[in-house]
């Protein structure tokens, strides 16, 4: 099972590049700044359990730790779509 990291999941662009990747049999670990965002996605991909999507919290993706936590999923690959920008 491929593990690919997507970030900044909320985004509407964001969305269809989680489901293409889904629909093609991979994993998805994507970050949100918050809980109440993953559960927005979750909800939106209702069904999907946490073998196949799966979230990270980034408050700051400007901050110089703010991705360290992801090694633990076991990343192939990374779609970087994240901007420090609003």
């Amino acid at each position: 099972m491929t593990w690919i990291l997507v970030t900044s999941g909320t985004g509407f662009v964001v969305g269809h590049v989680i489901y293409v990747l889904l629909k093609r049999g991979h994993s998805v670990v994507t970050t949100v700044h918050s809980e109440p965002k993953a559960q927005s996605i979750r909800n939106a991909f209702h069904g999907v359990g946490e073998e196949k999507l799966n979230f990270d919290i980034v408050p700051d993706i400007a901050a110089k730790d703010a991705f360290q936590g992801l090694g633990a999923h076991g990343l192939e690959a990374a779609i970087q779509v994240a901007s420090p920008m609003s």
